[in-house]
């Protein structure tokens, strides 16, 4: 029995663990639409050896009864919604407001950035699992504070 567990604990070490497609950094992660703009922006760096797709979709957020609520929405987009970034580069992604919030009103949302795996990824044998990511980063947008009548 000791034999056993022994040669488990060793199986656990040698065997390859489960890796995401690439190595991805996101910022600013604090986004903010003031009455005053009318876009942001984050960046996306491919921190890995391989090129990677991503795709941004901005859905709607709301809490309620401590339960997170998703709903699809119009009023933001991420421009560009789809891309390609080579390893070692980074991408701009533009948050661009479609609709104005009323004065005094704050409407949350959560920018969903996916990592997308590539036909290569997914039918290259080897021993583990592809991962496939998705990063969630909060979006606040603010109406006018003291609107002027």
């Amino acid at each position: 029995m000791v034999f056993l567990n022994f040669m488990f604990m060793i199986l656990l070490f040698l065997a390859p663990s489960a890796q995401s497609a690439n190595h991805i950094m996101i910022w600013p992660m604090d986004q903010v639409l003031t009455a005053n703009d009318n876009a942001t922006e984050f960046w996306i760096k491919n921190k890995g050896t391989k090129a990677t797709t991503m795709q941004i979709i901005v859905i709607g957020w709301q809490q309620i009864d401590g339960q997170d609520r998703y709903s699809n929405q119009q009023a933001v987009v991420a421009s560009p919604p789809f891309m390609r970034i080579e390893a070692g580069h980074k991408q701009l992604i533009r948050l661009i407001e479609q609709a104005t919030v009323q004065a005094g009103k704050e409407i949350a949302y959560r920018l969903l950035a996916d990592e997308i795996l590539t036909p290569e990824q997914l039918v290259a044998p080897k021993i583990g699992i592809n991962m496939q990511m998705r990063y969630s980063i909060p979006l606040f947008v603010y109406g006018e504070v003291n609107p002027t009548k």
